[in-house]
């Protein structure tokens, strides 16, 4: 939609219904807040909803979610007055890692509801939920687990723990005792405010007995010191913890079989109903990169067949779309020039925001941004520069790679599928043929790669 339109479309909206044109003004005014909308202009909230309806169709919103955002990021472009100056979209903000929770520009994904609809499913009875949450990097998991975290906590009033085993490795834990304490540990913290109030824990080096194996003291101390104690009270909180950082752990060998055979014996023993014994440990929600598949040379998930798992995928046209009218770009509903951005990044959330951020604020058109993308220097750069030291590293990988780009038959299955994991490519499905993911992952590996070849 163009300044023009948008204008049309106001006026429109202020000579059809003045109502629904002075009801929307105090909406945007006040922040969005839809209850206080309702009460300032005296009317019913199903009527404030329908007033509401109808400026989402004249403005030409549709879908179910982000219609608020959208909304905002509309009028902050083309009519910033009306905008509380505290929700305005027209300042944009440079996203890195976690996109914070009260972010507009955070885009729900059918992933998110499978994840939710799977704690849903066993609110009332005694199943456990035991996830995997795995995907290439930058397709925003950390993002989803933060919002997964606050489901649990405000609409299923779990009481949620958090433990980065990235944070462990940073202390030199190459031994598998040396990590499982610091588990053992960062769980108990995690989870202290929901122990009886005179429940005071044992200290850990006292209750570790040398003569078992690190597994079974720490779940031993967990069972008796926490999760026992904290379902024995007249109203205990469901408990989930979320492990992330495991893709931390793959390559050091000391550690990595150790901890994903304890954590697959955890669901395994602990989790499942398979006696008359309560159940009384915590769901589990684990995240973990794919990329480390390539790097170490793994053929398949660490943890195959153990719980649910959920691969987060990428953003589809119309998710791609509602975030560039987030960014307040004028050309998301341009087809055309939507298709043309994706056949170079898909729908890769961290390679769209910062696509968009730089376009937006250096107010540079698509082409001109594209034209640039493979170069030396570009917002690309650092990113593209890791997966080809991953390649260099590795030759099975950069030979497999070379071949699928100059269109030759690729028969290493193994380095296939790492580099399907690492997203560098996609199999078709229709002819089983492995091409680049992205034209910006052809354009600029064709080169580099070449060239380093031929040298």
């Amino acid at each position: 939609m163009n300044a023009q339109t948008f204008q049309q479309h106001l006026q429109a909206l202020k000579a059809e219904s003045p109502k629904t044109y002075e009801l929307l003004g105090e909406f945007l005014g006040n922040g969005g807040d839809f209850e206080q909308t309702a009460k300032t202009q005296g009317v019913a909230m199903g009527t404030a909803r329908k007033h509401l309806s109808n400026v989402y169709r004249k403005f030409e919103i549709e879908g179910r979610k982000q219609k608020k955002q959208r909304l905002v990021a509309l009028f902050s472009q083309y009519q910033p007055d009306w905008v509380n100056p505290e929700k305005r979209l027209n300042r944009v903000e440079r996203l890195t890692g976690i996109v914070p929770l009260n972010s507009p520009f955070y885009i729900e994904r059918s992933e998110d509801e499978i994840i939710k609809q799977a704690f849903r499913s066993c609110q009332n009875d005694e199943r456990l939920v035991f996830c995997r949450l795995r995907s290439a990097r930058g397709l925003g998991k950390s993002s989803l687990l933060v919002r997964l975290q606050n489901f649990l906590e405000q609409e299923l009033h779990h009481r949620v723990g958090w433990v980065d085993l990235a944070q462990g490795t940073l202390g030199n834990l190459d031994d598998f005792p040396n990590l499982i304490k610091f588990f053992t540990r960062s769980v108990a913290r995690e989870f202290a405010l929901a122990l009886p109030d005179k429940h005071q824990l044992d200290d850990l080096q006292d209750h570790w007995r040398e003569e078992l194996a690190p597994g079974v003291n720490c779940m031993d101390y967990l069972e008796q010191q926490v999760f026992q104690p904290i379902k024995a009270l007249d109203s205990p909180q469901p408990l989930t913890l979320i492990i992330d950082g495991i893709d931390s752990l793959l390559g050091l060998r000391n550690v990595q079989g150790p901890f994903l055979d304890w954590l697959r014996s955890w669901n395994e023993r602990k989790m499942k109903r398979v006696s008359q014994d309560k159940v009384v440990w915590s769901n589990v929600v684990i995240a973990y990169s794919t990329e480390p598949y390539a790097a170490y040379e793994m053929a398949g998930s660490p943890l195959d067949n153990v719980g649910l798992p959920i691969e987060l995928k990428e953003f589809n046209q119309s998710q791609v779309q509602t975030l560039i009218e987030l960014y307040g770009l004028p050309w998301h509903n341009n087809e055309g020039q939507v298709k043309i951005l994706m056949d170079w990044i898909g729908g890769h959330p961290e390679l769209l925001n910062r696509s968009l951020y730089a376009m937006r604020t250096e107010n540079r058109t698509l082409e001109d941004f594209l034209e640039s993308a493979t170069q030396p220097g570009s917002e690309f750069n650092t990113y593209l520069q890791e997966y080809l030291k991953l390649l260099q590293e590795h030759p099975a990988l950069k030979s497999c790679l070379i071949n699928i780009l100059r269109g030759k038959p690729a028969q290493d299955e193994f380095a296939i599928f790492q580099l399907d994991k690492c997203g560098l490519i996609d199999v078709d499905s229709s002819d089983n043929k492995p091409r680049p993911r992205f034209k910006l992952y052809e354009k600029y590996f064709r080169r580099a790669l070449t060239v380093n070849t031929e040298s």
